[in-house]
């Protein structure tokens, strides 16, 4: 489990993070939504060890993240940040095999498994460069999945953090992606992750964190959690939250901005 207690983070004088209380299960999908600036990406930082908080603290089973080496980290978590930039011309397989080297041993057939997971079985000499946009974060996908194969190693679980995975996919891959993230939670694994779709976030997530402002506004199963009272508090939105028949997902039906 992940636990982070009274996180801040302040830069250029401004408190992107303010004061946040954030838990993340072993085996359960955790997903992250809120308006542009509403420091998403800067709790996913925090929470992967990439920025240090101003104040606070995270552990992951008992141990601080903010003392772990940058190798250590790389063997318990793998990180799909929202854009990435190649100034050389890597091929699909090489950029997997980024994520397998990352733990500092090489597999044998890793890069090939973890690029017919994500469905590009025969991409691996492609130039990374030449692919398309959706294509390029499949093969990121890969890369992370590659980097925590096992979803537990040493009884421990290993976590997926994934900034925006989808906005590059048609609404199949959307959804190929985050169920193959939720059978990476199921294994007994970790995952959390930052969507802007609130339907698909209420179909995937198992807890599902509503941020506005730098602070977590509200928290929990999405049945609970994605209400008609939130969608117009943070996003200044009309919209009728309905129910699915058993088991009950949520649904957001957007209807207008509110005046």
């Amino acid at each position: 489990m992940i636990e982070a207690e009274r996180l801040s983070y302040l830069a250029g004088g401004r408190r992107l993070i303010d004061d946040v209380d954030f838990t993340a299960a072993d085996g359960a999908v955790t997903l992250i939504v809120g308006p542009n600036g509403a420091g998403k990406s800067t709790l996913l930082k925090l929470l992967t060890g990439e920025l240090r908080p101003s104040a606070g603290r995270i552990n992951q089973d008992g141990r601080d993240v903010l003392r772990s080496s940058a190798a250590e980290l790389a063997r318990w978590r793998a990180v799909l940040p929202q854009a990435t930039t190649l100034a050389f011309p890597f091929t699909a397989g090489e950029i997997v095999d980024l994520g397998v080297r990352a733990t500092g041993r090489p597999v044998p057939g890793r890069v090939a498994a973890a690029l017919e997971r994500v469905g590009l079985p025969d991409h691996a000499g492609r130039l990374y460069q030449t692919l398309s946009g959706g294509e390029q974060q499949r093969v990121q996908f890969a890369r992370v999945l590659a980097q925590v194969w096992d979803p537990v190693a040493a009884g421990r679980a290993r976590f997926l953090f994934l900034d925006e995975p989808t906005a590059s996919l048609d609404i199949r891959h959307q959804i190929g992606l985050l169920e193959i993230a939720r059978a990476h939670a199921r294994a007994g694994g970790g995952v959390v992750g930052i969507v802007h779709d609130l339907n698909l976030a209420a179909e995937f997530a198992d807890r599902l964190v509503v941020m506005a402002a730098g602070r977590i506004v509200a928290a929990g199963p999405p049945q609970a959690t994605l209400t008609e009272a939130v969608v117009s508090e943070v996003f200044a939105v009309s919209g009728i939250v309905g129910r699915l028949p058993p088991p009950g997902i949520a649904y957001l039906l957007p209807q207008a901005r509110r005046r």
